[in-house]
């Protein structure tokens, strides 16, 4: 499920990933990947497992999505 406070977060990153909130923009495979990996990472998944599952190697995950790790979290969630 989507943690509290999680719906309002999901819905500001799928109105990113619909163009930044642009009407004529559509969404793509590559926009829905990155949104993907983003609300696995803000939600408290490892790096590890993102880029696994994107098949990146760590350090593009780190580069790309570090920022949104929680602060106040020590452990994955499962």
């Amino acid at each position: 499920g989507i943690p509290a406070g999680g719906h309002e977060q999901e819905q500001a990153h799928l109105k990113c990933a619909h163009g930044h909130g642009k009407k004529d923009e559509k969404i793509t495979i590559h926009t829905m990947r990155h949104t993907f990996a983003s609300l696995r990472v803000s939600a408290g998944r490892s790096l590890y497992k993102v880029s696994g599952w994107l098949g990146n190697s760590l350090k593009v995950a780190e580069d790309r999505y570090a920022f949104l790790t929680p602060k106040d979290k020590d452990v994955e969630i499962d």
